[in-house]
């Protein structure tokens, strides 16, 4: 579980790194959808390392709701910062359904394993 947690607190700060680059480092390597599937990623990753550090039937909704504030509070950052970055809908969409998608991995691999 430890090892989960200090994963789980690196992808969060991973994150935050990642939403306030300044514009001018990552608008040179992102093209169309790069951005969209880049939070789409590290919404499942944080959503799947905080379920896997705090296991339980009620942690997705603590997970889900941690990261929808961190979705906004992101894109609300990039939005009031003067970094040079500007604040999607599109990038909240992705922010959740990443969360959902780190949620649906969580679940796969809970799946007891049968053998036939």
């Amino acid at each position: 579980m430890q090892m989960f947690r200090l994963l789980a607190i690196s992808w969060t700060l991973g994150i935050l790194i990642a939403c306030f680059i300044p514009g001018q480092l990552v608008e040179p390597i992102v093209f169309e959808w790069t951005d969209k599937i880049a939070h789409f990623v590290l919404f499942a990753g944080f959503s799947g390392f905080w379920l896997a550090a705090f296991p339980g039937n009620r942690s997705f909704r603590m997970v889900l709701g941690a990261g929808i504030l961190l979705a906004l509070l992101t894109e609300a950052g990039q939005y009031l910062l003067p970094i040079g970055r500007s604040a999607e809908w599109l990038d909240l969409l992705a922010d959740g359904l990443g969360l959902l998608a780190g949620y649906g991995f969580d679940r796969w691999l809970a799946l007891p394993v049968t053998t036939r």
